[in-house]
């Protein structure tokens, strides 16, 4: 019996079809993004209806030095499915943003600064102070020793219930922490104290009145909830 044999194949010259070797040359990974940082320079979140929210601020590379110019920076507020762009824009020549931004309705809601990132710098992301829009009810400073509607309101709201009276008991009206209170004394020129509930009422107006413009995030819930 005689038994088929198939024919040898010819050898495959592999320098002549371009290929050197057989062994496998693994794929380097891409490079990593270099890490940002978003810094904020500026943030005034809390505004009557119908004022310009204001975030400036700067970009900058990895060592935290050098800035990142022509880049996107975006101002986000989170909402129903997540983060939302409300304005946006590029930084400058020295790497420094601004956003500014007018509500169209009052309320509040979280914010942030946010950088997408690009084939060579990874995203960065900074959480801002919260957004409070609120209308403007009345005068909110004044010289008055009795608390305006919009105070009393705020009274009332920190402490649970209606604190206010005029049987000279001194209540700590505002639920002043003492360092916050004492730099809002130094601010109105009024005593400073150990325990904010040795402040009269008329002190504890002046240092609210000297203070919250320049925090109102101090009383987060009920400073817009009484505008």
């Amino acid at each position: 019996m005689i038994a088929y044999e198939p024919p040898a194949q010819p050898a495959i010259d592999l320098a002549a079809s371009g290929i050197a070797s057989t062994t496998l040359v693994p794929v380097e990974p891409s490079a990593r993004r270099s890490r940002t940082h978003l810094r904020v320079l500026r943030q005034r979140t809390d505004v009557p209806h119908g004022s310009t929210v204001v975030v400036a601020g700067r970009l900058l590379a990895e060592k935290g030095t050098a800035g990142l110019a022509g880049r996107m920076i975006t101002l986000e507020a989170f909402g129903r499915g997540g983060w939302h762009s409300l304005t946006h824009v590029l930084t400058n020549h020295a790497a420094h943003y601004r956003l500014r931004f007018r509500p169209s309705r009052t309320g509040s809601a979280r914010l942030r600064v946010h950088f997408a990132g690009d084939a060579v710098d990874a995203p960065a992301s900074r959480r801002l102070r919260r957004l409070n829009v609120y209308r403007l009810v009345e005068a909110r400073s004044n010289h008055s020793k009795q608390p305006t509607r919009f105070e009393l309101c705020v009274i009332t709201a920190e402490s649970g219930g209606d604190r206010y009276s005029t049987n000279g008991a001194n209540w700590s009206y505002f639920q002043w922490t003492p360092g916050t209170f004492n730099v809002a004394a130094r601010m109105a020129g009024v005593r400073q104290r150990a325990n904010p509930t040795e402040a009269s009422l008329a002190e504890q107006l002046k240092a609210f009145r000297a203070y919250e413009p320049q925090d109102p995030g101090a009383w987060p819930l009920t400073v817009p909830g009484c505008s």
